[in-house]
C-alpha cells in the first residue's frame, strides 16, 4: 500500500513540475477568459489552452501579452502585407470576405415587443449584456446565427461610413468606425486582430496594430 501511495505521489509531483515548466516556457498554458469579446466561440469565464509550439495561422485564436499585467485572446485576422478593410460591418482581407464562414456576435436594436414575441430573452446567456430603454427599445448582443434564425438581421446596429469613432480616430488618425474601417495595409512585423464579438472588443480597431512579438501562444483547446 505504501509503495502504491509513493508511486502516486511521485507521479503527481512529476506532473506538477512538468506543468510548471510548460507554463513558464509557454509550451502549454491554461488561461481563463474574462469578458465576452470572443463570444460566441469562446465563452466568458471558460478555460482555454494555448501553446507557443505552433505557428499561428490567419483565422486562429491567439494569446497576446500586451503588457506585464494584460494578456488577451483575439482572432488573428491579417498579417504583414495583407490589405484590411471593414465595409458595412464585414471584414475583407485582400478583397476577400473573411467573415462568411465564421459565427460572430453583434449588437442588435429592436422594439421590446419584438424582443418578447420572439422569445429572444431566452436565447441570451445570463452573462451577455442586454439593455432596455424607457422608449421600449432593447439593445442586445446576439450571435449572427440566432439573429438569422429569428429573422432579425436587419436590426443589427451598423455605423455608417464617414461617421468617425473618436477612439478609433485617435489611434489610426482616420475618420473610421467599427463597421467602416480602412483600407489599411499591415506593415512588416505587425498583425491585425479582432474579437468575434465585433461590437464589444478592444481589438486592433481600438488599440492599433499589434507587434508580432506580443504573440505568446496559439489557442489549441477552447
Amino acid at each position: 500500500m505504501k509503495k502504491a501511495l509513493k508511486i502516486i505521489f511521485i507521479t503527481l509531483l512529476v506532473f506538477y513540475v512538468l506543468m510548471k515548466i510548460f507554463n513558464l516556457t509557454g509550451v502549454l498554458n491554461v488561461f481563463t477568459v474574462n469578458g465576452i469579446s470572443s463570444e460566441p466561440n469562446i465563452k466568458a469565464n471558460s478555460r482555454i489552452i494555448s501553446s507557443n509550439f505552433f505557428t499561428p495561422k490567419v483565422g486562429d485564436f491567439i494569446m497576446l501579452k500586451l503588457n506585464d499585467t494584460l494578456t488577451v485572446v483575439h482572432r488573428l485576422c491579417a498579417r504583414e502585407n495583407d490589405k484590411v478593410e471593414i465595409k458595412d460591418g464585414i471584414l475583407y482581407v485582400n478583397n476577400k470576405n473573411s467573415d462568411e464562414k465564421l459565427s460572430l456576435m453583434y449588437r442588435y436594436k429592436m422594439p421590446s415587443k419584438k424582443f418578447v414575441d420572439n422569445q429572444i430573452y431566452g436565447r441570451i446567456p445570463s452573462h451577455i449584456m442586454m439593455q432596455m430603454e424607457e422608449n421600449d427599445t432593447v439593445y442586445a448582443f446576439l450571435s449572427d446565427q440566432i439573429a438569422k434564425e429569428l429573422h432579425i438581421e436587419s436590426s443589427r446596429i451598423i455605423h455608417k461610413k464617414g461617421v468617425a469613432d473618436e477612439h478609433i480616430k485617435k489611434v489610426h488618425h482616420k475618420d473610421w468606425n467599427k463597421d467602416n474601417f480602412g483600407p489599411i495595409t499591415i506593415p512588416v512585423g505587425k498583425i491585425f486582430v479582432l474579437g468575434d464579438n465585433r461590437d464589444n472588443a478592444e481589438d486592433s480597431r481600438y488599440i492599433g496594430l499589434i507587434d508580432n512579438s506580443k504573440i505568446v501562444g496559439t489557442v489549441i483547446y477552447k
